[in-house]
């Protein structure tokens, strides 16, 4: 039992020792401690072995020789614990901080996206929208006989090609208005002349 549970402290010195952040010396310290207990502790098993109780005794003592050792190796990983707890420390305060500024700038793309999307609302708004009111008011405007009425939209996309096949008909139907409105006249003028003619040849 003594020797495995001599094994297992030093297994647990080879984890600490791959695990440790710290100076590597504090570990050895700390290992080195622990030997030079465990020899006068031996020693001390050794001289209870051989009756030499008042020799232990004043080993273990406060001011004896295994009293210092032990007190030697509690110190050491006292280091080794208070260095592990301040490295706990700052790494939760970092996690805080890193916490934090994700926050933020996770807030910042948010904000962003959201800018973004009413900007590209409102130019869709522009691009579309906009347009399509200046066409459906323009065929209106022509229904009611406004044959000057035209969208004017110059752009080279499917609203502007829209656009201009909607003034091209306008310009279409304005000129066979006015055409129309010219044969109208000339054929009265014919029909003026002819109803002339036609009562001169009675009388």
């Amino acid at each position: 039992n003594k020797e495995r549970d001599l094994l297992d402290i030093e297994a647990q010195f080879v984890i600490i020792r791959d695990k440790y952040l710290g100076p590597e010396e504090d570990v050895n310290d700390a290992f080195l401690a622990y030997n030079l207990w465990i020899n006068v502790r031996e020693d001390n098993m050794d001289l209870l072995e051989q009756g030499e109780i008042a020799q232990v005794l004043e080993s273990i003592n406060l001011q004896g020789e295994e009293s210092i050792k032990i007190n030697d190796f509690i110190t050491k990983i006292g280091v080794l614990d208070d260095f592990a707890q301040s490295k706990a420390d700052e790494l939760y305060s970092n996690s805080i901080k890193l916490h934090d500024t994700m926050t933020v700038q996770l807030s910042v793309i948010v904000g962003s996206l959201m800018l973004l999307t009413l900007v590209i609302g409102a130019w869709l708004y522009r691009a579309f929208k906009v347009p399509l009111k200046e066409m459906n008011d323009t065929v209106i405007d022509f229904q009611q006989g406004d044959m000057k009425s035209r969208v004017g939209l110059n752009t080279t996309n499917e609203l502007g090609r829209l656009a201009n096949s909607i003034d091209d008909m306008a310009d279409i139907i304005e000129s066979n208005e006015a055409l129309n409105k010219v044969i109208n006249e000339f054929s009265e003028i014919l029909i003026s002349e002819n109803t002339m003619d036609i009562y001169f040849e009675i009388v």
